[in-house]
């Protein structure tokens, strides 16, 4: 179970003369760091939990049969173990799993390479990418599937550019670190869309596809084309 961010904080990091809105909303709330000045690195700490110590274990077993048995699989979460839905572009919220990350890293790396793709929702918001813990791409892809009935309130639009994009992807892909210093590659973001998502796995090939499906407010099919989407994965 994650720990709250009460394990690191007293009340809300805020930029100096922040006045808060007198009606609340989400981004007011003490999770959320809104000093773009802060560095989010130093909320870290080694003691503190996203999974614990027997769900990591278990993790590592569930991954090292699944390898053994030459199947392939998927991990499901509630969100992304990465920082990829922002109230704006230099907010940080410690209620993602991007926090704690010493403990996101343990969990990433009892998964290890497994086959496996990662499957995420709560988020409101579409995002398709690879978590990263010692080096970019060194962990499993993630895919945060769209919200479908409730407003796309999130969204993924840093302030540079990500390295080392694909040929002819948006700037707001390639590889990042998040505001709690995670890696991250980005491959496609849907902000501003709703939709639903389905995945297809081909045992036989050993392989995983990844579909964004958008819709519109009357949850009718729409023709927008979401760069990142369809993705397959490939697994050896």
């Amino acid at each position: 179970m994650e720990e709250p961010p009460s394990e690191v904080l007293t009340e809300q990091i805020v930029p100096p003369g922040y006045e808060a809105p007198r009606k609340r909303r989400t981004h007011t709330d003490m999770e959320v760091v809104l000093d773009p000045d802060y560095d989010c690195t130093q909320l870290d700490d080694p003691g503190l939990q996203l999974l614990g110590p027997e769900q990591e274990a278990f993790l590592a077993d569930w991954s090292a049969d699944l390898k053994a048995s030459g199947q392939i699989g998927a991990v499901i979460s509630a969100s992304p173990w990465v920082h990829v839905a922002m109230y704006s572009p230099t907010s940080a919220d410690l209620d993602s799993n991007a926090w704690p990350q010493s403990a996101r890293n343990r969990a990433l790396k009892a998964i290890g390479d497994a086959p496996v793709v990662m499957l995420h929702g709560d988020v409101h918001l579409g995002t398709l990418g690879r978590h990263g813990v010692d080096e970019f791409d060194d962990g499993p892809v993630t895919y945060s599937l769209p919200s479908f009935s409730s407003p796309a309130s999130r969204f993924w639009k840093p302030l540079e550019a990500g390295q080392n994009r694909e040929p002819g992807a948006p700037e707001n892909t390639g590889q990042f670190h998040d505001r709690f210093g995670n890696k991250v590659t980005i491959y496609g973001a849907g902000n501003g869309l709703n939709g639903y998502g389905i995945i297809l796995f081909d045992t036989k090939n050993r392989e995983t596809e990844l579909q964004f499906h958008p819709m519109d407010e009357a949850r009718q099919p729409i023709k927008v084309d979401v760069p990142g989407w369809p993705r397959t994965v490939k697994f050896r």
